[in-house]
């Protein structure tokens, strides 16, 4: 699963850094499934503080695919803006994962691949360059969304 918040008309997300981006323009496509999990009364620009706050501790080199990842953020961020987190099966996946004997073979794997990756890019998400919008849209949805479609490679160009 990948998830992200969709609040005042925009979609924050946590990868590397938190994200803004227009609602349903992130790169992982189209979600397979919203989940509308109410309404918020908190005035956007305590939102923006929040998330000022959250990009201290969900930072570019905080992310981990198992331990500290977007349903960990959506989950902190939704249940600040209505008082409930995304749901236990997303949030507790990569935990089940793990409890699993492919789990146990996979966790090394993908331990040793986060290390090589590295940190490559950041989030998007400036505090200090938000602006609260004039409308206050009611619907605060986690978003699961699909993996990016793969391109096939490019063909060699003629030598």
């Amino acid at each position: 699963w990948h998830t992200g918040v969709l609040v005042y008309g925009k979609e924050y997300y946590f990868g590397h850094g938190i994200n803004i981006e227009a609602a349903g323009e992130t790169p992982f496509g189209r979600p397979h499934e919203v989940i509308n999990l109410g309404k918020t009364h908190i005035p956007e620009e305590l939102v923006q503080d929040l998330l000022a706050d959250l990009s201290t501790s969900f930072t570019p080199e905080s992310y981990s695919l198992l331990y500290h990842n977007c349903n960990h953020f959506s989950n902190e961020f939704c249940t600040f803006l209505v008082g409930k987190g995304i749901p236990e099966h997303i949030v507790g996946l990569p935990e089940e994962v793990l409890n699993s004997p492919f789990g146990q073979l996979l966790q090394p794997v993908l331990m040793q691949m986060e290390q090589h990756l590295g940190n490559v890019g950041s989030g998007n998400f400036d505090p200090a360059a938000a602006r609260p919008s004039p409308a206050q849209e009611p619907a605060y949805q986690p978003r699961s969304h699909s993996p990016p479609p793969m391109s096939p490679p490019s063909p060699p160009p003629p030598g």
